[in-house]
């Protein structure tokens, strides 16, 4: 994610927001939404060196975390369903 990116999150929180909320919250929210996409992560990714075995390994664990989360998702869908259904 770049600078620019960053900056229309912001402006979007900002624009959105009331007049009444805190600064707090504000900053809590664009947290959460830095969060979300990922920045952090991609900035600890590129703060120094991965050997490309250790890059492997992190892919692999990453696609697994998304199957799994997937297959979550999908069954609590599906279980909800059958609890509407009895």
């Amino acid at each position: 994610m770049t600078y620019v990116e960053l900056n229309k999150i912001e402006e979007k929180l900002v624009r959105d927001g009331n007049k009444r909320d805190a600064f707090e919250s504000l900053f809590a929210r664009f947290n959460r939404q830095v969060a979300i996409s990922g920045v952090f992560r991609v900035l600890k990714r590129y703060e120094s060196y991965e050997k490309p075995s250790d890059k492997r390994r992190r892919k692999i664990r990453e696609c697994k975390r998304r199957v799994a989360r997937r297959e979550g998702k999908s069954n609590a869908v599906h279980s909800a369903k059958r609890k509407g259904q009895n």
